[in-house]
């Protein structure tokens, strides 16, 4: 993974006509437990949705994480993630392993504010076809949250 060059005020949110922007919130963010499959992205920025979203998750017991969901209903909080600039295979890589074809997540353009600036930037996201058990209040996800006992 590469890191976008510092030391200028303005980010580069430009792509060519073969890359894209996508906003990850979960276990693809840097220092999670799947952040490997972006190793030939860009980070960007972090940054935060501009419009409220539901926030949820659950756990997997099989294997041993927490898998959080974004969705459109009953928008409660303005979603913590960072950007990553990738290209079209990646992207085509990231509808599968997401499980697009399979309807669990869908890819959507959002817009989002790239911190420090709260540059508005339009983004790929994927939301859950589904909700998970347990809301994310904070708007961030963790992944940290004690196994449940129910």
């Amino acid at each position: 993974m590469e890191i976008a060059k510092e030391g200028s005020d303005k980010l580069d949110l430009t792509c060519k006509s073969n890359e894209h922007l996508v906003f990850v919130y979960g276990t693809l963010k840097r220092n999670f437990s799947y952040h490997d499959v972006m190793e030939k992205s860009i980070f960007i920025a972090e940054a935060i949705t501009c419009d409220k979203f539901k926030l949820t998750e659950s756990y997997v017991p099989e294997e041993e994480r927490w898998i959080p969901y974004l969705s459109r209903t009953e928008g409660l909080v303005e979603v913590k993630g960072e950007i990553f600039k990738i290209d079209d295979k990646q992207l085509e890589f990231l509808d599968e392993f997401e499980e697009v074809a399979e309807g669990m997540y869908t890819r959507e353009k959002i817009k989002v504010k790239a911190k420090p600036s709260d540059e508005q930037v339009d983004v790929w996201v994927y939301v859950g076809k589904n909700d998970g058990k347990y809301n994310i209040e904070s708007g961030s996800f963790e992944g940290k949250r004690p196994k449940p006992t129910d």
